[in-house]
């Protein structure tokens, strides 16, 4: 399946439309996972959980995060799924929830930049 016809793809076109939509998406990305084996779409479900999980915590993101994820996802989310093996894809899909964490720490978001979660 090419980027443009998966889940991810319009994700990567549309932005974050909505927070159902995130919540499907992950659960297709596990879905697919567990499927093929292929970890690059375990790495990116856990991405969108955080973001759900960090819009339920907060209502919402204000319009300057949101932006700033939505150029992450539409520039990282072809590459991860057109790439040439999963351990590639794998390592992409860390990158972008890498670079989506520091944006969301830098907004002040709960989740730290290694990953782990800040107490409330």
């Amino acid at each position: 399946m090419s980027a443009s016809e998966s889940p991810l793809g319009k994700l990567a076109r549309e932005g974050m439309v909505s927070v159902p939509q995130l919540s499907e998406i992950a659960t297709w990305c596990w879905e697919t996972a567990d499927n093929s084996g292929d970890a690059r779409f375990s790495g990116v479900a856990r991405m969108l959980e955080m973001l759900v999980s960090e819009w339920d915590y907060y209502g919402g993101y204000p319009a300057e995060v949101a932006n700033k994820i939505d150029e992450l996802l539409s520039t990282h989310v072809p590459d991860i799924v057109e790439a040439d093996t999963a351990t590639d894809g794998a390592s992409l899909a860390r990158l972008l929830r890498g670079e989506v964490q520091t944006v969301m720490h830098d907004w002040g978001g709960r989740f730290r930049t290694d990953g782990g979660q800040t107490s409330d």
